[in-house]
């Protein structure tokens, strides 16, 4: 072998050399990519989880808070009806309405939102035009006592008169 031969030979090992050295590297590249890759997406379902959590957190804080808003609204005693009267009769007599109030005597059992609670059974009877009634209702839906309403009969007396009867439910807070 001549000194040409021996440099060739020398320079072709160098080259194996080289490329059994970047198949090395490129196999373990390849294993830390796959690891990368796993890692990305165990990432990402983490992400989702904590997304999915915090929206979870939300909803239950947001109920938890209208739970609480509602409660704070209900009636807890005997001045609690009487402001609650006094307030569906000025509305009433605001709209022109002439207005008749009955009140059960004892508390009954009521379900709202799929919990048990208590309430007084109310009987309200309206007189006067359509459209008052129709203001009336939206003002007893947007007021800041809860009535869960059973019973709607609406029934024209004359032209233009109407009566309206609404049995329902005042909820109210349990002692």
């Amino acid at each position: 072998m001549d000194k040409k031969d021996k440099g060739l030979l020398g320079l072709l090992v160098l080259l194996v050399g080289l490329l059994a050295a970047m198949a090395v590297v490129v196999f373990q590249m390849r294993s830390r990519l796959a690891v990368v890759s796993q890692l990305r997406l165990e990432v990402e379902r983490d992400r989702e989880a904590q997304e999915k959590y915090e929206n979870l957190l939300n909803e239950f804080s947001r109920e938890k808070a209208e739970e609480i808003e509602w409660r704070s609204l209900l009636v807890t005693d005997e001045e609690g009806v009487a402001q609650f009267a006094a307030t569906v009769e000025a509305l009433a007599r605001d709209l022109g309405l002439s207005l008749t109030i009955k009140f059960d005597d004892l508390q009954t059992r009521v379900e709202l939102a799929g919990k048990q609670g208590v309430g007084l059974k109310v009987e309200l009877a309206l007189s006067g035009n359509y459209e008052a009634m129709k203001a009336f209702l939206r003002g007893l839906e947007t007021g800041k006592y809860l009535v869960k309403q059973n019973r709607l009969q609406l029934s024209q007396q004359g032209s233009g008169s109407y009566t309206l009867t609404m049995t329902g439910v005042l909820i109210m807070k349990q002692k």
